[in-house]
């Protein structure tokens, strides 16, 4: 199944969170446009133990490891 959504890497949203544990993947388009993909589902987020959606904001954001 494909991604619904995709944004920029530089984002400080869940989807770009270490903390979120959605389905997610990144894509490299160019070396300077990096962006990723993501379902828009809500899903777990470990620094607020709920329930987040992709495109959230919070105060807790620590960018994914696993982004360059």
């Amino acid at each position: 199944m494909g991604y619904s959504t995709e944004t920029s890497c530089r984002t400080k949203k869940c989807m770009t969170c270490q903390y979120w544990q959605g389905r997610r993947k990144i894509r490299f388009c160019t070396s300077s446009d990096v962006r990723v993909q993501y379902n828009n589902d809500s899903s777990n987020c470990s620094a607020w133990n709920q329930s987040r959606n992709g495109g959230s904001v919070c105060n807790r954001y620590k960018r994914w490891v696993e982004l360059p």
